[in-house]
């Protein structure tokens, strides 16, 4: 499997815990005269636990396969709990009870349009992430509200609108998705590019927005 970043591994109280995506391949065989046999890929998500021992790490639970033709786009680890996204045509959040590592377990997820590349705890029951919305060039910051671990919900949404198409170092660089809790200010860097008949234009700039999970 792949591990996509560093917030995808994490370590407490000996266990090591890490999600990754792997890709399978299977054999297709020919359907016909004139077809051939080729290979088909499929992903598929996985979180483990493993525990050190003898030299070596062991796999000792998992959650199987979390979801089939998906990959991760951000994990986070909050104390017992994991929090993991995969995308492929819609953004499934997956909230996991590690405290058991042996009986790893899903409690909720929620499935909205687009996917999240990184995630802000905010306090212990809200989080703050940055990706894509309704359209992969729109993006997107939305506060996912996690009180009731089964039934995760989406508190609020910003998108970022108007044709152009932006992107963000913050999506693949957490050192540039700067949050201050005692401001309650977000900031990051942001890049946008638009095209109008035969001209293009560029622009950058530092986006600053005012965070708070009761409005």
């Amino acid at each position: 499997g792949i591990v996509d970043d560093q917030f995808a591994i994490d370590e407490k109280a000996g266990v090591v815990r890490v999600s990754t995506t792997e890709s399978r391949a299977h054999l297709v065989p020919a359907s016909g005269m004139f077809s051939s046999s080729h290979m088909s890929w499929q992903t598929a998500s996985h979180l483990y636990a493993l525990q050190a021992g003898g030299g070596a790490l062991t796999p000792v639970g998992s959650v199987g396969d979390l979801v089939v033709g998906e990959r991760i786009t951000a994990t986070r680890f909050v104390g017992d709990t994991a929090y993991l996204v995969t995308y492929r045509n819609t953004d499934p959040l997956f909230v996991v009870d590690t405290k058991d590592p042996r009986n790893l377990n899903v409690l909720g997820s929620l499935t909205i349009p687009g996917f999240s590349e990184y995630m802000q705890p905010l306090d212990a029951t809200h989080l703050l992430t940055i990706g894509r919305g309704d359209s992969t060039s729109n993006m997107a910051l939305q506060i996912f509200d996690v009180t009731d671990p089964a039934h995760p919900k989406l508190a609020s949404k910003y998108l970022y609108t108007g044709g152009d198409w932006a992107y963000s170092e913050a999506e693949s660089n957490h050192k540039a998705f700067t949050y201050y809790p005692e401001k309650k200010l977000l900031s990051f860097p942001r890049w946008s590019y638009s095209y109008s008949g035969y001209s293009s234009s560029f622009h950058s700039s530092a986006e600053l927005f005012h965070v708070d999970v009761t409005d």
